[in-house]
């Protein structure tokens, strides 16, 4: 089982990802690896294709917990053309719509916070994780809840709060006048931006792709 909470939880969902669209940045791994199950704690996932879609294997049973007000990850999405990062928010209608194994929990007018709470809600992962994973059963849950164990505003709560001037601006802008850019090559530049900053050590952190 694979977990992790804000940057944490990108990688998570993005790796689960991969592996369920067999790319190219999977080759390493064992032929036939598939985690048991993923939980992302204010998560996303980065798709370079528009739409979410899982094309190879279904998904392990996920389970998802997400600030509605989240700006850091965004709950819902970010899109531009054909590039697109998407949170629980808008990942939970791709998992309801192909009938995929989840647990989903929207945390009402919670922000990022919710990346904290993985010691409060313990319940719910050893619920998911004894259910779901361990006994292999399609148990959905989707709720909407307030929960008062996990405080509110707890922690930066937007991407300008925890970087400041975010470097995707400047990367972006150097990035599209090296390549000449014009209006056509839109998509085609942010993608390559994009895919220079996902194998950038130093720049993995997926939530500072878009503001």
């Amino acid at each position: 089982v694979i977990a992790g909470s804000s940057a944490g939880a990108i990688i998570a969902m993005q790796a689960e990802y991969e592996i369920c669209n067999r790319t190219s940045w999977t080759a390493t791994l064992p032929e036939g690896f598939r985690y048991a199950g993923v939980m992302s704690f204010s998560g996303a996932i980065l798709s370079r294709e528009g739409k979410v879609d899982y094309k190879a294997y279904e998904p392990a049973p996920t389970l998802m917990l997400h600030g509605t007000a989240d700006e850091l990850v965004p709950y819902k999405q970010v899109a531009l053309f054909n590039i697109g990062f998407f949170g629980g928010g808008k990942l939970i209608d791709r998992f309801k719509k192909f009938g995929f194994n989840y647990n989903m929990y929207h945390f009402i007018d919670y922000g990022h916070e919710v990346a904290g709470s993985m010691e409060t809600t313990t319940d719910l992962q050893k619920r998911f994780l004894e259910t779901n994973v361990m006994e292999g059963k399609k148990r959905i849950i989707e709720a909407w809840i307030s929960d008062p164990d996990v405080w509110k505003g707890a922690g930066p709560q937007s991407r300008k709060e925890l970087y400041g001037n975010t470097l995707i601006n400047k990367e972006l802008l150097s990035h599209c006048k090296m390549k000449g850019f014009n209006g056509a090559d839109i998509a085609s530049v942010v993608n390559e931006a994009i895919e220079e900053l996902f194998v950038s050590e130093e720049k993995s952190d997926l939530s500072t792709l878009f503001f």
